[in-house]
Parts: C-alpha cells; structure tokens; sequence
C-alpha cells in the first residue's frame, strides 16, 4: 500500500523549508511504509467510499470500531462542509493533479482529498484527513493546503479556494483561503531552489525530522543528539533555552527510534548473539461492546460499564465477577483478534552447569 510522492509534494514542504539540506540527503529514497501509514491509506479509502457512496475497495481489511469512528468523524465534517458550500456541488475523492510551473508540469504532484466545487460561485472547498495521533503543525499545514489549493485554482475554474485540514483523532481543524495559484507556485519553487543549493543547510528540529527518513545518516541530527545527552552539565535557566533545549530533545527520540529499528533490522537478519525475533499473536480485543453489555445486563451497571472507556477485558471481567473460563466462554462472540507481528527477545542460553 506505499505510494511515492513527488519530492516536492505539498506533504513534504513544510518540512523541507524548515530543513532544506534534507533534500539532497533523502534523494532516492522510497517512502516509508508502516503500520501507521497503511492504515491512513485504508482509512482514507473508507472514506472516500463512504462519500460518493461507491463500496468500500476489495482486498482492504475490515475496519475495527475506532477506526470506522475515525471514518464517520470525516464524513460527517464533509457533510457540514457541503451543506456550507450550497447546491449543486461537483465532488472529487482521492483525486491526483498537476501543478503548472515556468519551468514544466509536475505530473502528478499532488492527491486532493476530497473536492466540493460549485461552478455557480467559482468556489472550490478542500479537505485533507490526518489520521495521526501528532498534531500537524500550523506552519506545516499552511505549505501543505497551499499546495493543494494551487493545483484546484489551476485545473478547476474556480477563483476561491477554502482549504481544510481535519484530525479526527484530535479533533483538530485548521483552514485557509488561497486565490493566487502564481504566488503559491513561486513559494513552491523558492523552497525547491533553496533544496537544490549544493551546500542546503540540515537544520533538525523535531518538526523537520518527524517523517524525514535520513535520521541516523545525519551528521546534524547525530552531533545534536549526542549533545543532548550531555545538557546535564548545564540546564537551561531562560525560557528561550528551554523551548529549544525541548524541541532538540524531541529530535533526539525521533534519531533514538529511527536507530532502533535499523538496529531490530540487523537483529531480524540474524547479526545478534544475544537477541532473536520470535512471532506473537494477535492480542484479543472487545470489537462488539453494545452487545456483550447486554449479555452481562443482568450483572453490570451501564455506568460501570461506560466508564471503562476502552473496555479492557481484565475491567470487564472484574465488574462481571464471573470466573475466568466462564467470562472467557461469554466473550467469544463479542471479541476480534489483532494481527500476528513480531518481538525482539532475548536469546535462552544452555545452562553450561547442566
């Protein structure tokens, strides 16, 4: 499910004009693929289905209770969305477009969303879903929705664009409105220019860093985080300090993880004498809560029961007061499986005195 997205997409601007020297450190680079990823490309496609009414694509795997919550937040905001836009609305899902810049097309550059357009008003509105539990910056989100909007200003006639970024998990919406397709180019193309400097400064920050995938290949990040670890000697003692001595140190756990899984890889591949990678199952979940609570009415209060939030099975068992092998019997039809993955562990030694 990994998709390669053009060097300088709209995704990718807020973190390159905070750190243009990434730029030559990345070229080449695939995407990353990971479990947060693939369920955004899922979750994206939930949507856009559930918006034109079309079936959700075969081959996606079923959606668990969080997520189609995730989904119903999204349709629910396009639909107050529409109604603000009027009648009559043309609507695009997951739709690639071209950017047209003095020096060539960018075929594709970038995939809209979700598109409202109302031919009557020259109006186009646009959303961008983040399923991600980190908050999008706002200077991040401004590049980004910029970006997007240039390509609806130049290949829908439309004059106005309202952009919108929705975090459903957050709860968190930012928005913007763009009518200058050049000036949006030119700042594009500015950022492009100071990538492509043969000396382009790194400059890690935690936003600069989040999604860049040259972490442990980076002389800057590297010497910060090192440096981090040495801040014991003298702590800050100005806000101005603190602020950036938490920012390196956000960047320094983005370095740490990105090293950790290099470091399981090699582990994976068999170069460890004292660590192995051994196969888990799925832990067990409650996926159908509405109707274990009225398998367990009798015994449970709704208050009680609500109050578990998550619904972790150990609580519901304790308020149940039933015997483990009998709980277990009941929860059968109201449980769903996570999928199988994979642990590092420590290697067991022969006991040499044996």
């Amino acid at each position: 499910m990994s998709t390669q997205h053009h060097p300088f997409g709209p995704s990718r601007l807020g973190p390159l004009a905070d750190c243009p020297g990434s730029y030559n450190l990345t070229l080449g680079d695939e995407d990353e693929t990971n479990q947060d990823s693939e369920e955004g490309t899922i979750l994206h496609a939930a949507v856009a289905a559930r918006i034109t009414g079309e079936e959700y694509p075969k081959g996606y795997p079923a959606l668990d209770i969080e997520q189609r919550e995730q989904v119903e937040a999204c349709v629910e905001f396009a639909e107050r969305l529409s109604i603000l836009a009027g009648d009559k609305l043309a609507i695009f899902t997951e739709r690639p477009l071209s950017l047209h810049t003095p020096t060539g097309i960018w075929n594709p550059y970038g995939t809209v969303d979700c598109i409202f357009l109302s031919e009557a008003t020259r109006t186009a509105w646009i959303i961008d879903w983040k399923f991600g539990r980190s908050e999008l910056e706002d200077k991040h989100a401004a590049l980004q929705m910029a970006g997007y909007s240039a390509l609806v200003l130049q290949n829908f006639d439309v004059d106005t664009v309202h952009a919108y970024v929705f975090q459903p998990r957050l709860g968190r919406t930012y928005e913007a409105t763009h009518t200058n397709a050049d000036a949006i180019v030119e700042r594009i193309l500015g950022i492009r220019a100071a990538c492509l400097k043969p000396n382009a400064p790194r400059t890690p920050s935690a936003d600069a860093c989040r999604y860049c995938s040259a972490k442990t290949r980076c002389p800057e990040l590297t010497a910060q985080s090192f440096a981090v670890a040495k801040t014991n000697d003298r702590l800050p003692t100005t806000p101005f300090e603190v602020d950036a001595l938490y920012d390196k140190i956000q960047a320094a756990k983005k370095f740490l993880k990105k090293l950790e899984e290099e470091v399981k890889g090699r582990i994976r591949e068999g170069m460890s004498d004292e660590w192995t990678v051994q196969e888990k199952s799925g832990k067990r979940k409650i996926s159908k809560p509405a109707g274990l609570y009225k398998a367990l009415a009798s015994t449970v209060d709704v208050s009680e029961f609500i109050a578990l939030g998550s619904w972790p099975m150990a609580g519901v068992r304790g308020l149940s007061g039933m015997k483990p092998k009998e709980f277990n019997e009941l929860l059968e039809p109201y449980v769903s499986k996570g999928d199988d993955y994979t642990a590092i562990v420590r290697k067991r030694k022969d006991n040499d005195d044996a």
